[in-house]
């Protein structure tokens, strides 16, 4: 199951972060917006969630960029064993005491320097969890909320920044 798993988070990673839609407008509407270590961001470029049910596990995929001319994008990401159940509204959390479900996120801030790429889900330790909760979710859209630690080379650290206040609203992609 965690290579199952694990499989997923690479697919996710690789479909949000090497391909930007051509043409995508921003949205009013449809956004990614969160407090990054005080500051607030808005990804409002191609906002999207992709639902998935395939190799025994169901998914959510969330990205969105800043604007069109940058490789600054926002993602999320839940995970869960198929035998658990489709991902519902709820909370769910990377604390590491379900080994069926992962909870992921990350963010680049325009640059493509590992350095300056940060992600949650990989951490141990006492900083806040990357926490997600869904709100809504139909097949047209999900809404929720987020906050966590993020840690800079790509979730390895040792840098790390806290996100607050996150909101998400996007349409679903099946």
């Amino acid at each position: 199951m965690n290579r199952t798993l694990s499989s997923l988070v690479l697919l996710y990673c690789l479909c949000f972060t090497a391909c930007k839609k051509e043409g995508g407008e921003p949205s009013e509407n449809y956004a990614i917006v969160a407090t990054i270590d005080g500051n607030v961001k808005s990804y409002t470029y191609t906002p999207t969630a992709v639902m998935l049910d395939a190799f025994d596990a169901y998914s959510v995929g969330m990205a969105a960029y800043t604007d069109a001319s940058v490789n600054d994008i926002f993602t999320l990401n839940i995970l869960k064993q198929s035998e658990l159940g489709a991902i519902v509204p709820g909370t769910y959390v990377d604390d590491y005491t379900n080994e069926d479900v992962f909870v992921l996120g990350g963010f680049n801030l325009g640059s493509m320097d590992d350095a300056e790429a940060y992600g949650a889900g990989l951490q141990e330790g006492t900083d806040p969890k990357l926490t997600i909760t869904i709100t809504e979710l139909t097949d047209k859209i999900i809404r929720g909320t987020f906050s966590g630690t993020f840690f800079d080379h790509g979730g390895d650290g040792p840098g790390k920044v806290s996100v607050t206040d996150g909101k998400f609203y996007l349409p679903v992609v099946k």
